[in-house]
């Protein structure tokens, strides 16, 4: 009997057609692929909902050395820091006092404006889990203001003392730490400005003319300001860093649907079957494929039976 090319071809073409049945059935065999890919189904092998990130403990760790630094040389250099707040004072002594006033108060209402302002736009974006560590962060920056205040009046010494307040001309002294200036850095760094910036030059701006007024007012000192935005730069980060950053990363169920809503397959064991078939007839069909089988007849020549 003399063999065809169509016995030959018979196989390949049940192959093919094997490989390309429709998605809703099931192949005879699962490939040890499927097996595989079904232990990824579930959220076991992504992180929780919070991250605690080093580089955070490690931002904490830096503001607390600064402040323990700017405190040893208002200790160490008193003679230095009294010359630089005398030299501001006497700068400051014939500025007018309504301009200072009205800018002090235009000052104080766009820090409230920005806080709301950027409570809201958060609120909008459904950022409140960010907004939330921000209110804490910003708590516990004025608790640690109010706590650094007493230690500086009652039990510090008194270069350090004379280094962070001053004398009020109605009498009294000035405040060791503004607490307002530290909770809304720490709320605003909390929350977070790495990819804001314009928020982040909106906050920075409405600090420095805080900061400005308070100094040329004669209601604080250099180092006074600097230990305010110091507290509240490590209270914010030592608060995201014991909370845990919220991690934005997708969930694998989260994926699975958006792979659905796309027409992607239902389930990874059919996403892996429909890979498998479809590089079987491909490679059914690559031309070497193709080759081979136009080479399967019998070396019979044709005149035998």
């Amino acid at each position: 009997m003399i063999p065809t090319s169509r016995s030959a071809g018979e196989p390949r073409r049940n192959q093919l057609r094997d490989s390309i049945r429709p998605s809703g059935s099931e192949p005879e065999s699962t490939p040890p692929v499927v097996a595989h890919v079904a232990q990824f189904g579930g959220d076991d092998l992504l992180p929780g909902a919070r991250v605690h990130r080093s580089v955070d403990l490690l931002r904490f760790l830096m503001g607390v050395l600064c402040t323990a630094i700017v405190l040893a040389v208002s200790w160490v250099a008193h003679a230095t820091t009294s010359g630089v707040e005398q030299d501001i004072s006497r700068g400051t002594d014939h500025t007018p006092g309504f301009p200072i006033s009205l800018v002090g108060f235009i000052a104080g209402a766009a820090v409230l404006v920005l806080s709301v302002a950027f409570a809201i736009e958060r609120l909008v974006r459904r950022d409140d889990i960010r907004l939330t560590d921000g209110v804490l962060a910003a708590v516990l920056a004025y608790g640690v203001s109010l706590a650094t205040d007493l230690w500086v009046t009652a039990a510090a010494p008194s270069a350090i003392r004379d280094a962070l307040t001053r004398t009020l001309p109605t009498g009294g002294t000035t405040d060791p730490v503004h607490g307002y200036l530290a909770s809304v850095l720490a709320y605003m760094t909390a929350v977070g400005l790495a990819r804001r910036p314009r928020w982040r030059v909106a906050l920075w701006a409405v600090l420095l003319l805080n900061a400005s007024v308070a100094l040329v007012g004669g209601y604080s000192t250099s180092l006074s300001l600097l230990i305010t935005l110091l507290i509240g730069w490590s209270v914010a980060w030592s608060t995201v860093y014991v909370v845990g950053a919220p991690n934005v990363r997708p969930t694998s169920r989260s994926l699975l649907a958006g792979l659905r809503r796309a027409g992607f397959p239902r389930s990874p064991t059919a996403a892996a079957a429909t890979e498998s078939h479809w590089r079987t007839a491909t490679q059914s069909t690559s031309p070497s494929s193709t080759e081979n089988s136009r080479r399967t007849p019998s070396s019979t020549k044709p005149g035998t039976a």
